[in-house]
């Protein structure tokens, strides 16, 4: 019982100081910049709404 009380210390202490247990794979983190897909749609939802350059200036 001590040592279940004494590793959940240990777990909080842990993910306050970002270390990790052994084993386990840190969470995907997002892209730094959109991809070009995210950007594609972006841009054509953009212009069906009537906002920025005209369909034609992306082709």
């Amino acid at each position: 019982m001590t040592e279940i009380v004494d590793r959940r210390a240990h777990d909080r202490a842990a993910a306050r100081s970002g270390e990790r247990r052994a084993g386990t794979t840190p969470a995907p983190q997002p892209p730094a910049r959109p991809d070009a897909q995210q950007v594609w749609s972006w841009s054509m939802s953009a212009v069906l709404s009537g906002y920025g350059p005209a369909a034609s200036d992306f082709l």
